[in-house]
């Protein structure tokens, strides 16, 4: 985009009065003593009369035309302690390891076991009820592996490898009882 001169010099004398409004809103009208002197004293009135002095970095009211431009403090005069070149790099050796501190043997106090409540739980019941056979008032029940490869008949009070033993046989199910704990499991038919 090309400016035209004429309007290069318009833009130049528009920013130079700006500029020159600018400070001559800022300047006081006596010189700059008695504006200053006047706003110093009514700042002052305005605090009550137990606060502390500020400076006139953090208190805005003390400052005067004569402080402009405002000098801040510089961060490197403030109280931090200053360390050693070296020791910010890691140049220096470490420090080193802190001494173990000798301590008496602890005894450990293993409690004793806690005994199960109650029975154990019944194993699974290894047979299915596959059939049932009244003849002659008495009842048996055809029981089959749970793999299906063997099939056998059994009859009330007869006990089962060792573990297991026939109660009660209906056309509903029949009941047995897992020997180690006396506890009684009901095995429905399944045709």
């Amino acid at each position: 985009m090309t400016v035209s001169a004429p309007l290069r010099w318009a833009l130049l004398l528009t920013v130079a009065v700006s500029v020159f409004e600018f400070f001559q809103s800022d300047a006081p009208a006596s010189g700059g003593t008695a504006a200053s002197t006047t706003a110093a004293p009514a700042a002052s009135a305005s605090k009550p009369a137990g606060a502390a002095p500020q400076s006139k970095a953090t208190d805005p009211s003390a400052l005067t035309d004569a402080d402009w431009p405002l000098r801040l403090p510089d961060p490197r005069d403030s109280e931090w302690p200053r360390q050693k070149l070296a020791s910010s790099y890691g140049w220096e050796p470490a420090p080193p390891p802190p001494k173990p501190v000798a301590s008496k043997p602890v005894a450990v106090v293993v409690p004793p076991p806690i005994p199960p409540q109650g029975p154990p739980p019944i194993p699974p019941f290894p047979y299915q009820m596959v059939g049932l056979l009244e003849q002659d008032g008495s009842t048996s029940a055809w029981l089959s592996n749970s793999g299906g490869s063997s099939t056998r008949t059994v009859v009330p009070e007869q006990v089962l490898d060792g573990r297991w033993r026939v109660g009660t046989i209906s056309p509903r199910g029949m009941s047995v009882t897992w020997l180690q704990t006396g506890q009684t499991l009901q095995i429905k038919y399944a045709p």
